[in-house]
């Protein structure tokens, strides 16, 4: 397919899709949240969100204490996602710096970045040891960062996720709730396949060994990993 119906796609139909399909999915919502119970900030910290999608981490990180204080830039390749990323932002009293940007070229000073955050990008990129070596050469000494990796394991565990979640909620006669969950399951799996064939994400995918020794050649030793339990991305964080 053409890369102009390409970014049609993610633009007019993904991207736009997104909040009311996979944002909905508890698995989604942990994952988001756990990731950014990691992330520690501070007054006048500058904190990089690399494929910021419309907003959310960017949300969750205005709502942590201290949120309303740290300088926030956003980059995507995605110009719809980044107005509606900004818009959310806006709602809440914060100005974002939202830029159109390839994470495997960041056009960035070296070492200019306290904090990094990443979160289901690396699905989408041709090359991810590259963008995570322009994302560590953007984080100065001793920043921390946290990215996501996709193992290939996911589409189980988050499936058996949704269906469990929608049976609970139906034996609790939550029955709203239930199809809310399940129309959001099922228009996830349509968006993101229709997706998959039309953007064609990198198939790359990742082994705890694999990530060890990119962390090695990019002379991190400061980190921790972990497999989620669900999603089976691998998250690395830790301290450049």
């Amino acid at each position: 397919m053409s890369s102009r119906f390409q970014n049609f796609y993610f633009d007019r139909v993904y991207t736009l899709a997104y909040d009311l399909t996979v944002g909905q999915l508890p698995a989604y919502q942990r994952l988001q949240s756990s990731s950014l119970a990691r992330v520690s900030i501070f007054f006048g910290c500058e904190v990089l969100v690399v494929g910021s999608g419309t907003g959310n981490e960017l949300l969750g990180l205005l709502q942590r204490p201290g949120g309303p204080f740290v300088s926030l830039t956003a980059v995507n390749l995605s110009r719809r996602s980044l107005v509606m990323a900004s818009r959310k932002a806006r709602r809440q009293g914060k100005a974002v710096e939202a830029l159109q940007m390839n994470a495997e070229r960041l056009a960035f000073a070296d070492g200019r970045f306290d904090r990094i955050l990443c979160l289901h990008t690396m699905d989408f990129l041709a090359d991810p040891a590259t963008a995570t070596r322009e994302m560590l050469r953007v984080l100065r000494k001793g920043g921390e960062f946290i990215i996501s990796y996709p193992s290939g394991d996911g589409i189980g565990g988050v499936a058996a996720v949704a269906v469990g979640s929608v049976l609970e909620k139906l034996r609790r006669g939550r029955l709203t709730g239930a199809l809310k969950e399940a129309l959001a399951s099922v228009g996830a799996a349509v968006a993101y396949a229709s997706l998959a064939l039309s953007v064609k994400p990198q198939r790359q995918i990742y082994s705890r060994p694999a990530l060890e020794r990119l962390m090695a050649s990019l002379e991190i030793s400061d980190y921790e990993l972990e497999e989620d339990d669900i999603y089976r991305d691998f998250i690395v964080w830790g301290r450049r």
